[in-house]
């Protein structure tokens, strides 16, 4: 009962504290309802479909929602602390990631307007219009309006992944004896935006959307490939045919590999983020010492499954798409874009997951003090939590490492013994007086050299 009270308490200070302050997963939430509603309200005027009464209702619940958004969005901005404000995101220093962000949303968007003017090909039958239209809308909506739902899952689930899961996995995997040391600890990691971490980011995020795509769902779930039509149909429709499976059994797949990966990669980037590493060391093996950060250990297992699996199955796939297009004589027949077709059709599962993944990373990136924050309040919870067993026993405060030279060499080492080359190298104990720094050495020193 004195416990209970206790947590009441804490909670209600805890409120007193915090005020009006407004979450940003409402922010996001509130504004991923609005996109899908205004997207459709939009598809729907431009396909002429559902309408005028629906097409009005749904813009109008849409407007709603934006208007909710903007509210909740002011709200958060106004509730900031002074200690968030001091810590704010850098745009200076994402000018690279920004100029690649407006790059690649170009070739999407220049991309997904020819498959929206498409629908108005006057040789489609209705029927083929209509199923087209049933995959394209669903994809258009994922893509665009499915980034906000994925940003709140991530935020949510990545500080509680990455201390109840990798940590735990870590602590149970990688265990110490009396012959092995291993401390888990965090190291002091510079904080700022570095483009080449983002695109490496989002560029492994992309490989798990093809090994998810072409090497899991594809292979073993929805082995459909490019559905084409018969042959006796015309190939406005066997064209509309092959851009419906497309979509549905390639492009969607793709987006939803954020969600199905979310327990791995944004909680690995976090604890890389935090300076979570370990340090390992065998005492009766001639094994060297090793300091490496939890997320390589956690994400190295999962790599070993993913692999180059998903690029060699897309390349299949894509050769089958080449052939595909060939055979309907598509491009010729219907004097189609070559180069809108090839930028979607082939390049999608590289531009536009990279695209995805960019976003999430740089929405991440900017709630990076709150998601740490949350991170080491994770850490502090399992220390004091007398339920848990299995503590990785995590101190979330910052632990220096030491560099410091020894006027020593490693064991064993033949120390009066001339070298058996061409020309006799002198012994160690000779050459040891041309190396004269002993002592700990700084990181300007290190710098410098």
């Amino acid at each position: 009962m004195a416990e209970l009270e206790k947590k009441i308490q804490q909670k209600n200070e805890a409120m007193k504290a915090i005020g009006r302050r407004t979450s940003i997963a409402r922010v996001l939430l509130s504004f991923g309802i609005s996109m899908i509603l205004l997207i459709l309200g939009l598809l729907f005027a431009i396909s002429e479909t559902g309408g005028l009464p629906l097409i009005i209702a749904v813009l109008g619940a849409g407007a709603f929602f934006f208007f909710t958004y903007l509210f909740l969005a002011i709200k958060y901005a106004k509730t900031k602390t002074k200690e968030q404000e001091r810590k704010k995101l850098s745009v200076k220093k994402m000018t690279s990631t920004i100029i690649l962000l407006f790059i690649l949303s170009a070739l999407i968007i220049y991309s997904f307007v020819f498959f929206i003017t498409i629908i108005k090909i006057p040789d489609a039958t209705a029927v083929s219009k209509q199923s087209y239209i049933q995959t394209l809308f669903p994809l258009i909506i994922a893509y665009f309006a499915s980034m906000p739902f994925i940003m709140v899952l991530w935020y949510k689930t990545s500080p509680g992944m990455a201390a109840r899961f990798i940590l735990k996995v870590h602590k149970l995997l990688v265990w110490k004896s009396k012959k092995t040391i291993v401390k888990t600890m965090v190291i002091d990691v510079p904080q700022h935006t570095s483009f080449f971490v983002i695109v490496k980011r989002a560029f492994t995020a992309m490989t798990f959307s093809l090994f998810t795509t072409y090497s899991i769902w594809l292979q073993f779930i929805s082995p459909i490939g490019f559905q084409v039509g018969s042959t006796t149909q015309d190939t406005v429709t066997n064209f509309l045919a092959f851009c419906g499976s497309y979509f549905l059994n390639h492009c969607i797949p793709l987006i939803a590999s954020y969600i199905i990966w979310f327990w791995a990669l944004p909680p690995s980037w976090l604890l890389d983020d935090a300076g979570i590493v370990f340090y390992r060391k065998k005492l009766d093996q001639r094994e060297p010492a090793t300091i490496r950060t939890v997320s390589d250990w956690f994400l190295s297992m999962v790599k070993a499954i993913v692999g180059t699996s998903g690029l060699i199955a897309y390349a299949a796939k894509l050769k089958e798409a080449v052939e595909t297009l060939a055979t309907m004589g598509t491009v010729a027949t219907l004097h189609l874009s070559l180069v809108q077709i090839a930028v979607f059709i082939l390049g999608f599962p590289f531009f536009g997951t990279m695209l995805m993944g960019i976003i999430l990373l740089l929405f991440q990136e900017s709630q990076g003090n709150k998601l740490k924050t949350f991170l080491y309040q994770e850490i502090i919870k399992d220390q004091k939590d007398p339920k848990i067993k299995l503590k990785y026993n995590l101190d979330p405060r910052l632990m220096k490492i030491r560099l410091e030279q020894l006027d020593d060499l490693q064991e064993q080492t033949l120390l009066k013994y001339y070298g058996e080359n061409f020309v006799h190298d002198p012994p160690l104990e000779e050459s040891k007086k041309d190396f004269t720094k002993i002592g700990e050495y700084s990181e300007e020193e290190l710098a410098r050299k």
